[in-house]
C-alpha cells in the first residue's frame, strides 16, 4: 500500500493507523481519510491510500473439547463450540457452516442442532462425520471434522454378553 499525503510530508509523525486500516479493511482500494498527529494538534492531515490488502491467510476453525467423541445410543449430548477467526474479518463464527454425514447419508437436522448449540440425540449406532466450513470475505475458505462414534448403551451390551 501506498500513503500519499497531499498536505504536504512531515517527517517524524506518527498517525493513528486504526483509521487507514479500517479504510482498507472496508474493501476501499483507494480513499480519503483525515488522520491527526499523535501528541493530538489537531491539525488533519489528508491521506490517500492507494492499493488494498491482499488477504491471503485461511481463517482458523478452533474447536472447544475433543475432536473424537464417543456418545452411546440415544443419549441426550451438546456438541462443545467451535469458534473461526480470520486476521482481517475478525470473529467469524456466525458463518461457520455445519454438515453432519454417516457414510453417505446426511443429517440436517442434526447439523442445524449443532449450530445452534442445542443438544442433540443420536438414534443409530455408527461413526458420523461432522464438518465445519467458513470463508472469510476474500473467499479463503477453510474446514475442519469432528468424528462421533455412537455405541450401544453399556447397559444393553453387559445384558447381551450375560444371556
Amino acid at each position: 500500500m501506498k500513503i500519499i499525503f497531499l498536505e504536504g510530508i512531515r517527517r517524524s509523525i506518527f498517525f493513528k493507523r486504526s483509521i487507514v486500516i479500517v479504510a482498507v479493511v472496508v474493501g476501499m482500494t483507494s480513499g480519503f481519510s483525515k488522520m491527526q498527529d499523535m501528541d493530538n494538534n489537531r491539525r488533519p492531515y489528508i491521506v490517500q491510500a492507494e492499493g488494498n490488502i491482499e488477504d491471503e491467510e485461511k481463517p482458523v476453525i478452533r474447536f472447544s473439547g475433543k475432536v473424537k467423541l464417543t456418545v452411546e445410543k440415544g443419549k441426550e449430548i451438546r456438541i462443545p463450540n467451535t469458534m473461526a477467526q480470520d486476521n482481517i474479518d475478525g470473529n467469524i463464527t456466525k458463518k461457520i457452516k455445519v454438515t453432519v454425514k454417516k457414510g453417505t447419508k446426511k443429517y440436517l437436522k442434526i447439523a442445524r442442532a449443532i449450530k445452534r448449540n442445542k443438544k442433540i440425540k443420536f438414534v443409530s449406532t455408527g461413526n458420523y462425520v461432522i464438518t465445519y466450513t467458513v470463508s472469510d470475505k476474500a473467499g479463503n475458505k477453510t474446514v475442519k471434522k469432528r468424528y462421533i462414534a455412537v455405541i450401544r448403551s453399556r447397559k444393553r451390551q453387559a445384558a447381551k454378553l450375560h444371556e
